[in-house]
């Protein structure tokens, strides 16, 4: 008889919560529940912005040499030590099918199948409800051995990273939830495609002039970095990496690293000092502040008259 094909997960388990693996079933009928629940809309009562997480300081390195960087508005997937250019459309449906499996605790088999489902449909990337969709399919293929790589480079430091140019948007004011308009977006995506992980704001205790006091950043809560699921953290880092242009990120600082729109990821050593709040078992990440009306207008008016001396 002939030897069984071997799944190309074999040895492979992308980090899920909760621990053991669920039936099939068990899968399709949360999913259902999420779809729901995502479609809906529904509020979210797992972040808060009133706790005020202690302020570390975040020290991160200039700029890596250019030819080390994505071009702008591209990412690169380190596979098996590899870089790999990927659109950014491709980059956001494999963190999308990532963060799903991992909220709905499905199976690495399952996961990589519903990748290679999810590549091959969408050109623009998958939204939460498109990913919960494909979920729900029954399909018993064996998932790509391209697939399983490209999940298992999600789960490294630093695997993915995206650059973007540098949004032109306006200042906004922090609301009710102690969020600015941009940071609530982007709060709720998290919620969205991994659930209800826990939040924490900064509120009045703030340090003056930051991110943090303008209600512009968020810590949320993954598993600690001496935990054996700690990649868990980087699979949420790598899928905010792959929405930067989409929610105006500014900095998000996991581990011993830390990403910029324009350089990507960065390890942090002693250098330059940045007003940022990351702790271990935290993804930190912050919004653009924008321009104010006032500010627009003055660069205008120093454009011009350089344009004049020209």
């Amino acid at each position: 008889m002939a030897a069984p094909e071997e799944s190309p997960t074999a040895g492979f388990r992308l980090p899920l919560r909760g621990g053991p693996l669920v039936p099939l079933v068990g899968v399709c009928v949360g999913v259902v529940a999420l779809t729901a629940a995502v479609t809906l809309g529904g509020e979210d009562s797992s972040s808060s912005t009133g706790d005020t997480p202690k302020a570390d300081v975040l020290t991160t390195t200039a700029a890596a040499d250019p030819a080390d960087r994505p071009a702008a508005n591209t990412c690169v997937l380190m596979v098996n030590g590899v870089p790999r250019t990927m659109t950014v459309p491709a980059a956001r449906t494999l963190t999308q099918v990532a963060a799903v499996g991992w909220q709905v605790k499905a199976p690495a088999d399952m996961v990589a199948r519903v990748l290679d489902l999810g590549s091959a449909k969408a050109a623009q990337g998958l939204s939460t409800t498109d990913a919960l969709d494909l979920f729900t399919r029954e399909d018993t293929a064996v998932p790509s051995a391209a697939a399983v790589a490209d999940l298992r480079a999600l789960t490294e430091p630093g695997g993915l990273t995206c650059a973007f140019g540098p949004p032109a948007v306006p200042a906004e004011v922090k609301g009710k939830s102690g969020l600015t308009p941009r940071a609530d977006a982007m709060r709720q995506g998290v919620v969205d495609a991994f659930g209800k992980l826990p939040m924490s704001g900064y509120g009045s205790k703030a340090a003056k002039n930051t991110p943090e006091a303008a209600g512009r950043a968020l810590n949320i809560a993954v598993a600690d970095t001496f935990s054996p699921e700690v990649s868990a953290g980087w699979v949420l880092a790598s899928w905010l990496t792959a929405r930067g242009a989409d929610y105006k990120l500014d900095t998000i600082a996991y581990g011993d690293r830390t990403w910029a729109p324009a350089s990507g990821w960065q390890p942090t050593t002693p250098g330059q000092t940045t007003a940022s709040s990351a702790r271990p078992g935290r993804v930190y990440v912050s919004v653009t502040a924008g321009t104010s009306a006032s500010k627009a207008k003055d660069t205008k008016k120093a454009a011009k008259k350089a344009k004049k001396r020209s």
